[in-house]
């Protein structure tokens, strides 16, 4: 929809424009005033610091050219360089002053109208220093002085006096005929402006103005009409794209904050809500968020568990303006109790007065409860590690064996306190592992992992008091879905004592067969339950025993002595 207005030639000639004409030239020719009478001031400021500034020059000057003169005595000089500077109009006398204070040159500017009245003055002393401050009484008249130095030493002065009343003359003078101008340029552009103001500016914004009333008001599909392509036509243009943007923004806005997953609000500081969102009564257990904003007077009484909490976040939010990942439980409106984690800021006027809170709320009861299931699974873990004789762990598959868990049990068959295999903060499993073992060990876990089978080693680490233990191990890989290794699992057991056991049976049994053998006896052991019976070797040489045929009856199993497996002593390797 577009606002037209029609614009009628006689409209300027309306009471109100003529009053605005009139009000708007009394304004620029005060201002035209005002800016000649400032401009005037500045002038003559700059003027005469001009002024002042060219006399302290020649001052400075003739202190600089003086000194030889004064020293060689040579007044003539002096009154040349003086009657020389005085040829400026602006600079009425010019002196050169002994130390003592007696005038040591005499040139005056007779055709300058205040010397003259000064030198034909008889009530005055003929003194020349008196007659010179019978004319610095003329508020024209200023002067300006520079020491004479010469070698460190004050050898006179120079005194020159000027006159600013030519200055001011050509000042007004300037100033008046600016000044005039100005007036009547200004009157005519004010005119010409006040017209072409009124019928290219003044109605248009006007009419963009209730545009905007009107568009404030609510009505969001109102457009302006742009006629020309100038500022105006612009401007409207610029109105009509902000228009579309904050039509589409609040449109964009409305649908987020209604459809939003988390829970939106807005809340004063005494603790009730302003506007809240669908998601945000349906995760306090309202039907709708007018239900939830009606009965919700005092958001720390009604809604946090801990009231406590609520001072808290008032304070972060006082401090900070804003709070982040702010997790406590609520109540629910049918009692029950949630969680919930906020994300909070502040909301303040241009001078800083806080307004409100606005933020988000998001239900996090779930993954509390996951926490806390996480969290007793884990106690159940590491109970159930504690109880195992073994060492449970996962590693890499690297050189180091690197642990990325290890339970507490490593540090009874190691001497080594689990974290210190962890990362490798202190040392490797690798380096632990007996250096006749570790090629050994390493070969086999690869075989394994290759085949995707699990691996049983038995090797021997190095204690850290220098023994050394025998562990058994079992672990396997664990795989991606893409077949990709990610780390071994498994468990280790200290089996030294296991394996001492083995090797004194081994010794035993070799001390008894060295002794039946050595003891040249036909001995035989009869086993009645199988009807075994094993003999010694020497059985076999004694005739009397062979010829009675004691063999026959009965099973010979072998000879004591003979085929008895002997376990070997040599160090054990990993096997699968």
């Amino acid at each position: 929809m577009v606002i037209k207005k029609k614009i009628f030639p006689g409209q300027f000639k309306n009471s109100i424009a003529f009053r605005y004409l009139v009000i708007a030239s009394t304004f620029l020719v005060i201002v035209q005033l005002l800016f000649g009478l400032l401009q005037i001031r500045h002038n003559f400021t700059r003027q005469l610091s001009s002024l002042e500034q060219k006399v302290e020059r020649q001052g400075n000057f003739l202190s600089a050219v003086t000194p030889e003169a004064i020293l060689s005595l040579d007044f003539l000089a002096l009154e040349r360089l003086m009657e020389e500077t005085s040829k400026d109009a602006d600079i009425v006398y010019s002196l050169v002053i002994a130390p003592n204070g007696r005038a040591l040159t005499r040139f005056l500017d007779r055709d300058n109208p205040l010397i003259y009245r000064a030198i034909e003055d008889r009530n005055l002393d003929k003194n020349i220093l008196t007659r010179i401050a019978a004319v610095q009484q003329n508020s024209w008249v200023d002067e300006i002085r520079t020491t004479i130095i010469s070698e460190g030493h004050l050898i006179g002065e120079i005194r020159l006096g000027y006159s600013i009343e030519n200055l001011q003359q050509e000042m007004f003078s300037a100033a008046a005929i600016a000044l005039r101008n100005s007036i009547v340029v200004s009157i005519l552009l004010t005119i010409l402006t006040i017209i072409l103001f009124n019928r290219q500016v003044r109605n248009p914004l006007r009419d963009l103005v209730e545009l905007s009333q009107q568009f404030a008001a609510g009505k969001l599909d109102l457009r302006a009409e742009i006629k020309r392509d100038d500022e105006i036509g612009k401007l409207k243009l610029a109105f009509n794209s902000m228009a579309v943007q904050l039509q589409n923004s609040l449109e964009s806005y409305r649908s987020t904050f209604e459809n939003a997953v988390e829970g939106i609000y807005q809340s004063t500081l005494k603790g009730q809500y302003i506007r809240v969102n669908s998601a945000m009564a349906r995760i306090h257990g309202y039907s709708s968020p007018e239900q939830m904003m009606a009965e919700i007077k005092d958001i720390g009484q009604q809604i946090y568990v801990d009231s406590n909490l609520r001072d808290h976040f008032k304070a972060i939010m006082k401090e900070k303006g804003e709070v982040k990942d702010f997790q406590y439980q609520v109540y629910r409106h049918d009692g029950s109790v949630i969680w919930v984690k906020e994300n909070s800021r502040t909301v303040c006027d241009p001078n800083g007065k806080l307004l409100y809170y606005e933020g988000i709320v998001e239900d996090i009861t779930d993954r509390k409860q996951t926490e806390k299931a996480l969290q007793q699974s884990e106690e159940r873990f590491k109970s159930l590690v504690s109880n195992i004789v073994g060492a449970i762990y996962r590693c890499r598959c690297d050189a180091n064996w690197t642990m990325e868990f290890i339970s507490d049990a490593i540090e009874e068959i190691s001497g080594y306190a689990a974290s210190e295999f962890i990362h490798n903060q202190s040392r490797t499993y690798a380096s632990i592992i007996h250096p006749d073992d570790q090629e050994p060990v390493e070969v086999d876990v690869n075989q394994a992992v290759a085949a995707r089978e699990p691996f049983i080693l038995e090797y021997r680490v190095m204690h850290c008091d220098g023994s050394i233990h025998w562990v058994y191990e079992k672990g396997r890989g664990i795989f991606d879905d893409r077949g990709n290794l990610l780390y071994l699992d498994g468990a280790i057991f200290d089996i030294t004592e296991r394996k001492q056991a083995q090797e004194a049976l081994r010794e035993s049994q070799e001390r008894y067969t060295l002794a039946v053998r050595g003891s040249g006896d036909g001995l035989w052991d009869w086993n009645i339950l199988t009807d075994e019976v094993y003999y010694a070797p020497r059985f076999k040489e004694i005739p009397v025993l062979v010829a009675q045929d004691l063999l026959k009856p009965r099973r010979v199993v072998d000879f004591i002595g003979e085929d008895i497996p002997v376990p070997q002593s040599v160090p054990r390797t990993p096997h699968g």
